[in-house]
């Protein structure tokens, strides 16, 4: 059962799909609305403790600083690093109504790349953007406000 790396939701599946030889699964959190895109390793070797016993014992109750589990084997993950969506997707509002006195949107938001060290996925974390935020439980005190 893969959960939101953000607030712990049960995640729904959404897509399944290949890139580049590589397959992605894709999940979307309900309560939230973040969306999680695991591209899973190709490695069949034993570099990875899902694959090798000896290593395997090195990770039971391994944590490495990051809350988030992996949403293939659900062991603990390394955060990689974060981008704005503006710049990974390009899907922001940049018109001039909603840009920031400092030129960014108003509307950006992050995507995260997370890394599990136990079966090789890496899981690129979405985050919704401010105007899907009506869409989503987890924000009802912010529209709320507004």
């Amino acid at each position: 059962m893969a959960k939101c790396i953000r607030c712990d939701t049960e995640l729904v599946a959404t897509d399944n799909d290949y890139l580049d030889d590589v397959e992605v699964k894709s999940y979307l959190c309900p309560h939230c609305g973040t969306i999680h895109n695991t591209f899973l390793t190709t490695e069949e070797g034993e570099e990875f403790p899902i694959n090798n016993e000896e290593l395997r014992e090195q990770f039971i109750d391994c944590h490495h600083g990051y809350d988030g589990c992996c949403t293939e084997c659900g062991m603990h993950i390394i955060w990689s690093g974060d981008f704005m969506r503006s710049e990974v997707y390009g899907d922001v509002d940049e018109s001039e109504e909603m840009m920031n006195e400092y030129g960014f949107s108003k509307d950006d938001s992050l995507v995260s790349n997370v890394f599990c060290p136990y079966c090789g996925a890496q899981i690129e974390v979405v985050e919704p953007r401010p105007s899907d935020y009506k869409d989503y439980p987890a924000y009802a005190d912010i529209v709320n406000k507004e």
